[in-house]
């Protein structure tokens, strides 16, 4: 991926989030050792699944349903699979998707979205 691949992610990814300007988001990161292989975003001191691809990464930072291992648990082969599948599949991919993926791409996003704001995983449920 070329450096002007990865400014464009990331310039996606903190629109999208409408992140907090006082955060720390980045870099972008290619990991191509074999347990956390793919793209990767540093967000507020936490390491965040992009994709395994420019595409995906790019979705993914549209979406702002990044996966964050430390919260939401091992990426699995089918997670990452899915997220290679909606790129590629074009605008019509929340057609195709599972139901229980929805679920979780919605939870992600609701706790991305108070990461990008305030800095830390608290889960708003916990309250």
């Amino acid at each position: 991926m070329t450096e002007q691949e990865k400014d464009q992610i990331l310039k996606l990814f903190k629109e999208c989030i409408v992140a907090n300007p006082d955060l720390e988001f980045g870099p972008i990161i290619e990991d191509d050792s074999c347990e956390y292989k793919g793209i990767w975003i540093q967000v507020a001191g936490y390491q965040a699944y992009l994709g395994a691809s420019y595409q995906a990464a790019m979705l993914t930072a549209q979406l702002s349903d990044w996966w964050i291992p430390s919260r939401d648990g091992n990426l699995l082969d089918d997670d990452r699979e899915w997220f290679e599948t909606r790129a590629m599949i074009g605008n019509d991919w929340e057609q195709q998707e599972l139901r229980m993926f929805k679920q979780e791409r919605r939870t992600r996003l609701a706790l991305n979205i108070g990461l990008a704001t305030r800095g830390d995983l608290k889960d708003e449920r916990e309250n």
